[in-house]
């Protein structure tokens, strides 16, 4: 796979290839900043979801509807676009498309470090956006429920092995999608990665968008 800097090119001739980021848990779209500059810089236009409350006090399907409000506001009408969703964010991307998500309109979804299949942590917490969050919750189930709209997305699953907060790391990965490992030291450092961030550009390069 090439490097990230040798995928840098000029803008896209024809209609431009949106592709929404969304925040985890304790982040804000300050979070997203170096993807978003990464994306940019290889001729995407990312837009930065912003999630409020952020620390897991709203059920994730409300924090979906927001994730709507804004992509319904900021993405041209009509327009196909991809999801690039970090940690809880992943979670919540799902919810979006689950309630929202037009099967016609999402090219690529990237779930990265998200816990797809619960994480232990959650236990630890009885908000009710972590409870979503628990292995073998009635949220978990009705996103993986309504996954099998989306057959013509690709599906991309990134974790690190490393992962203390995604417990087990592997819960993150989908028997649909095509996963992948990177040996990244901590979770946070998933999104700022040059591995990381080259694999997403890749992954999104893969499923043009149809002018």
């Amino acid at each position: 796979m090439n490097s990230l800097f040798a995928r840098k090119r000029l803008p896209r001739s024809g209609a431009p290839h949106h592709v929404v980021l969304i925040h985890g848990i304790w982040d804000t779209f300050r979070k997203m900043a170096k993807m978003e500059r990464a994306l940019r810089g290889a001729g995407f236009e990312p837009l930065v979801i912003t999630l409020a409350p952020n620390g897991g006090q709203a059920a994730l399907d409300t924090l979906g509807e927001q994730v709507h409000r804004q992509i319904e506001h900021r993405v041209p009408q009509k327009a196909r676009f991809s999801i690039v969703g970090f940690s809880m964010g992943g979670l919540v991307a799902r919810s979006y498309m689950r309630q929202f998500g037009d099967p016609e309109r999402i090219a690529t979804f990237v779930s990265l470090a998200a816990p797809n299949q619960g994480t232990w942590v959650a236990w630890l917490d009885n908000k009710t956006g972590v409870r979503d969050m628990r292995p073998g919750s009635a949220f978990l189930s009705s996103i993986d429920a309504d996954a099998t709209r989306f057959s013509k997305t690709r599906w991309i699953t990134i974790r690190t092995p490393f992962d203390l907060l995604i417990l087990p790391s592997t819960s993150t990965m989908l028997p649909w999608a095509k996963n992948f490992s990177f040996p990244v030291l901590a979770h946070p450092l998933l999104v700022t990665n040059p591995r990381v961030l080259d694999c997403i550009i890749h992954a999104l390069d893969a499923d043009p968008i149809s002018t």
